[in-house]
């Protein structure tokens, strides 16, 4: 009998565990060792030197796009996922360990973000309100939204959760934190209960030169749905808008109407309760309050750099300067318009994971729209020139 059977060499006691089979693993954590899978291997599949700062959130973001993922990983995290496949001999079961993996937060339901979204935006319009005060508010519509719903009473955050919600809304994002690209679908709603309850009119002027037109200046006019995020309509004139051109964005057609050579982008059929606007005196004139009242529609004026007011429409020059898209033409501006605006009526939302086009379907599901006279039958915003 040879030593080594007399005395048998002892496995290591700190040594890692064998990972289990995929077939032992519970169906959440085989999805789960599926994403961070995908998460490496796309980290991996770069090129030699292209691991900078875009290429790797990038290609994250087409990883958590592809999987459905509300919030992706860091390169730090990835790299670890990686060094316990190698360690593990490719055994992608390694990665459904959960033992050093930073705890998940609750994920709540979208409509108590749009609750602590209109906290916010309360917060910014009445600054004497306190936060408590908006805490209590904002908790006792939540607990008669959940009642509504059905939820089950641990679905509904505590006050402390909720204040900080409302607390982290309230607080400007940090200069340069996000890219211009993204930083087109930022969007800080006030939440009106409805689709078309309230309407944020913008506007903006793009310095592009179009010599078709004779023209090196293009304004953009924008409506806002603030329930959904849903731009309901736009439009392009090489003239400054008015209060006839906010409402003709909802097919009102006032009786001297001079021809436009660009045109509406999105025409939105249904009439909103109220729309937000800047308080200009092109806004104000008595046609058109005269208009408005004969629609049903109420204005609403204040300052263009209130929170929740008519703030500009910024974006579309952003959006193209990040793209980097050229324009020259008429119609070549126009298809850029409806790009930019399906883009961002698809722009998956990192909080709950939905867009403003989900949330603009299941309100109408809800809340029927009010129809115009000259609407038969409504479209829905989205691809496309109608809203």
């Amino acid at each position: 009998m040879t030593q080594l059977e007399l005395f048998p060499v002892q496995s290591d006691p700190l040594a890692p565990a064998d990972p289990p089979a995929l077939s032992e693993l519970t169906e959440a954590q085989r999805a789960r060792a599926g994403r961070r899978l995908a998460y490496v291997q796309a980290l991996e599949g770069l090129p030699a030197g292209a691991c900078g700062a875009d290429a790797v959130p990038a290609a994250f973001a087409a990883v958590g796009r592809e999987v459905d993922d509300v919030k992706w990983p860091s390169l730090r995290q990835v790299r670890r996922w990686q060094r316990l496949l190698r360690t593990s001999g490719g055994q992608v079961a390694a990665l459904a360990d959960r033992r050093r993996s930073v705890p998940a937060r609750p994920r709540w339901a979208g409509w108590i973000g749009s609750v602590a979204d209109e906290a916010a935006a309360q917060a910014r319009l009445r600054p004497a309100r306190s936060l408590s005060l908006l805490t209590q508010a904002a908790l006792q519509r939540c607990r008669e939204e959940a009642l509504a719903r059905g939820c089950a009473p641990d679905q509904v955050p505590a006050p402390g959760t909720l204040r900080r919600m409302i607390r982290a809304r309230m607080r400007p994002p940090a200069r340069g934190s996000a890219a211009p690209a993204r930083q087109v679908f930022r969007f800080l709603h006030m939440s009106s209960g409805h689709p078309l309850g309230e309407v944020v009119v913008g506007e903006e002027t793009l310095d592009i030169a179009l010599p078709e037109l004779d023209t090196d200046r293009v304004h953009l006019l924008t409506a806002r749905d603030a329930y959904s995020g849903v731009t309901v309509a736009a439009r392009l004139s090489t003239t400054e808008p008015d209060g006839d051109a906010v409402l003709g964005l909802f097919g009102a057609r006032p009786a001297a109407a001079t021809p436009e050579p660009l045109g509406v982008a999105r025409l939105c059929l249904g009439l909103p309760d109220a729309l937000l606007l800047d308080h200009a005196p092109r806004f104000r004139s008595e046609s058109v309050l005269r208009s408005a009242a004969a629609l049903g529609i109420e204005l609403r004026f204040g300052p263009a750099a209130s929170a929740g007011g008519a703030a500009p429409a910024a974006g579309l020059g952003q959006w193209l300067a990040a793209t980097g898209a050229a324009v020259a033409t008429a119609d070549g501006l126009m298809a850029a318009v409806q790009d930019w605006l399906s883009r961002h009526d698809l722009g998956r939302s990192r909080r709950d994971g939905r867009t403003p086009l989900d949330r603009w379907q299941e309100g109408v599901t809800r809340y029927p729209i009010r129809l115009g006279a000259a609407a038969a039958p409504a479209r829905m915003p989205g691809a496309g020139a109608g809203a």
